[in-house]
């Protein structure tokens, strides 16, 4: 596939602050098309007061959109992911509960709405070097 690769999408619907419901997501989907994206992933926000959202979860709601797109004739190919959040309390996640870029165990997508990382951020990293 050519085009563009949105890396931060909130395009499952009604998981947390993003589309709704589904027709949303395939109004916003055909913008994405529109603006020459081809490919996206969909990073819901991974918070301790979501715990639904998690890799499994995840996973099966963004098959379930992609089969929705494809039955609407939107030509984005969806991938899942997650939007993970630095906080002290998942530091000791294991590898399976942490979401990463299609779920391939590489790379993590962070929300980095701070001014100053927090002592604990060193852990977090090597947690996510570990994951390859």
């Amino acid at each position: 596939m050519h085009g563009r690769i949105d890396v931060h999408t909130h395009l499952l619907p009604g998981v947390d602050d993003g589309c709704a419901e589904v027709e949303q997501s395939i109004e916003c989907a055909r913008m994405l098309v529109e603006a020459g994206y081809s490919q996206a992933f969909c990073t819901p926000h991974i918070w301790p007061n979501l715990p639904h959202n998690n890799p499994a979860m995840i996973v099966q709601r963004t098959e379930g959109l992609q089969k929705e797109f494809e039955r609407a004739g939107v030509p984005l190919k969806l991938l899942p992911g997650g939007e993970l959040n630095l906080r002290p309390e998942m530091v000791n996640w294991s590898r399976e509960q942490i979401p990463t870029f299609a779920m391939k165990g590489k790379y993590c997508f962070f929300d980095l709405w701070i001014d100053k990382l927090p002592p604990f951020s060193g852990r977090w990293w090597s947690i996510c070097r570990g994951l390859d």
